[in-house]
């Protein structure tokens, strides 16, 4: 029949996950099978020419639809036109990044921002690193420092004693001998130099390539000690080389003082270094004051030149005074007043003032002792305020280290936490969408592969009213894209199931009536074969049928 040809499925379009490819399969239309007992022909039955069941047909049901053989020609679907593309075993597609799960895009697409945060952060504390580790060699440089200056102060008491011993005699006279005191000495500056030579073999490195020379230069000016004090002793030199030679060793101590307190950021530390620097000017200027008045209160007068000399030193200590007032603070100026006070000062100041005033005079009339332990007391007292300066050196220099390392402990801890809080927060927000992806994926390949199929087995089975049609959905319940593929794949089963059960009962349907026409087909038939069987019954002209009459005895055919 019409209805049992166009009965079919329609066509059902598999899209490949990329949608460029396409693949048709077309299924077969529903045959209707019709059995034929044994030895009855099938005759025409309606005006359409179409072959009637005979009664065996009765009962039959339709056959369950097959599969036809999938399409691999071009579908047009509007105006585009899928194709299906078939890969073979050998061929292999290029790797691309949409190829990539959605964990590992995630990953990548936060990998990039965290390594570039982890960069500049490791960055920042490679600066902050180096930082404190520059205020640590700032505390190093500091306590170089002080060893520097104790070196230049007990230097310059040796230097003043040994002029003074040449002056008088160089032992010669017991009532003015110097011996012991500058054996003495020369044993206290062996003790700070020793000290000083271990300080700069693990701080050179520490003072970059100008300190490094300047080391140099110094190491070979102590190494000259020995040679020049074989020259107090024994002579060979002039007063004044002698002078000379131990100011040069004290100016290269003083220079490398100098270079250890540059390029220091902090501007309390550049400040208390260049107060330090000027005292430190101020305390040598009053050295050699002391060594050149008390060489020359030995000899009771001044040589050709010396009292030119000497003026010139008073000047520079006047200078230095002002220089330092200049770059001191008032508290500083102040506590340098307090502290550089007293009977020795006005002595020292008295007994320059009277070298002054009589350098023209045979007879100086100045007390070597006298004036050598008044000025020692002078320069002691700017050493004493020289102690202050360095400890608000050391000082500050240890209390910016320390604020360094904690400022770098803390940036650490902070980019530690930073970093961690972003790693969980990332896996956080990764998860929310991994997870409901997950279950969709789960949930759409069960329903694809094993809820869909099962139901439709089992409505082509069974009754369908007897069918449990409901769906389990994908519990995703975000408002996300996510979910929202996750109701549209609910919605989607839900229209699946929908069609089957409309698809069983059209099949019941079409069944019904097939049964139904069937029953009535055998009825009529065996009505036409009962009333053909009368008619052959009754009919005794066997020519009525169409069959041959046989001959008579006579062989006259019409003799009957």
């Amino acid at each position: 029949m019409d209805a049992s040809r166009e009965l079919g499925r329609p066509p059902v379009v598999r899209e490949s996950t990329d949608g460029a490819e396409a693949s048709v399969r077309r299924a077969a239309p529903t045959p209707v099978s019709a059995a034929v007992p044994a030895g009855r022909a099938v005759r025409p039955a309606d005006a359409a020419g179409e072959p009637v069941a005979t009664s065996a047909s009765v009962g039959a049901a339709v056959d369950p639809p097959t599969e036809a053989p999938m399409a691999t020609g071009p579908l047009r679907t509007g105006r585009h036109t899928h194709r299906e593309v078939r890969v073979g075993r050998g061929s292999r597609r290029r790797f691309a990044l949409r190829d990539l799960p959605v964990h590992g895009k995630l990953f990548a697409a936060l990998a990039v921002p965290t390594a570039a945060f982890l960069a500049l952060a490791l960055l920042s504390a490679a600066t902050w690193l180096s930082s404190a580790a520059s205020y640590g060699r700032g505390v190093t440089a500091a306590k170089l420092g002080r060893q520097v200056v104790a070196t230049v102060h007990e230097l310059q008491i040796e230097r003043d004693l040994a002029v003074g011993f040449i002056s008088a005699g160089r032992g010669a006279d017991p009532a003015t001998s110097l011996t012991t005191r500058l054996d003495g000495e020369q044993r206290v500056v062996d003790t700070t130099v020793g000290a000083l030579r271990g300080s700069l073999r693990s701080s050179r490195d520490d003072l970059g390539g100008s300190g490094g020379r300047l080391v140099d230069g110094l190491q070979s000016r102590l190494d000259g000690l020995a040679a020049l004090r074989r020259s107090v002793r024994a002579g060979g030199l002039p007063t004044d080389a002698i002078f000379n030679q131990y100011s040069g060793t004290i100016a290269a101590l003083v220079a490398l003082d100098a270079r250890i307190g540059q390029g220091r950021d902090d501007v309390d530390l550049q400040y208390s270094v260049a107060v330090l620097n000027s005292l430190t000017a101020l305390k040598e200027t009053e050295s050699q004051i002391r060594g050149q008045l008390f060489a020359t209160a030995f000899a009771h007068r001044f040589a050709f030149g010396d009292s030119d000399r000497f003026s010139g030193l008073l000047a520079q200590e006047q200078a230095a005074q002002d220089a330092f007032r200049a770059t001191a603070r008032v508290s500083d100026r102040a506590r340098f007043d307090q502290v550089v006070n007293g009977q020795a000062v006005l002595t020292v100041k008295r007994i320059a003032q009277r070298a002054v005033q009589r350098q023209r005079l045979s007879d100086l009339d100045i007390d070597p002792e006298q004036w050598f332990a008044a000025s020692t007391t002078y320069i002691e007292l700017l050493r004493t305020v020289e102690s202050t300066l360095l400890d608000n050196v050391t000082g500050s220099a240890e209390d910016l280290r320390s604020q360094a390392w904690e400022r770098t402990g803390l940036i650490g801890a902070f980019i530690l936490v930073i970093t961690i809080g972003a790693v969980i927060w990332t896996l956080a927000i990764a998860r929310t969408m991994t997870v409901p992806l997950r279950r969709l994926r789960t949930g759409a390949l069960e329903a694809a592969q094993v809820r869909l199929p099962a139901l439709i087995e089992e409505l082509r089975s069974s009754d369908s009213e007897h069918v449990e049609t409901v769906i389990r959905p994908i519990s995703i319940d975000s408002r996300d894209e996510i979910g929202e593929v996750a109701r549209t794949v609910d919605h989607l089963q839900r229209e699946a199931v929908r069609l089957a059960t409309e698809q069983a009962g059209l099949r019941r349907n079409v069944n019904t009536l097939f049964l139904s026409l069937s029953r009535r087909s055998q009825s009529l038939i065996e009505r036409q074969i009962a009333l053909i069987d009368r008619l052959e019954a009754a009919e005794e002209n066997p020519a009525q049928f169409g069959e041959p009459v046989p001959p008579g005895p006579s062989g006259d055919t019409d003799a009957a």
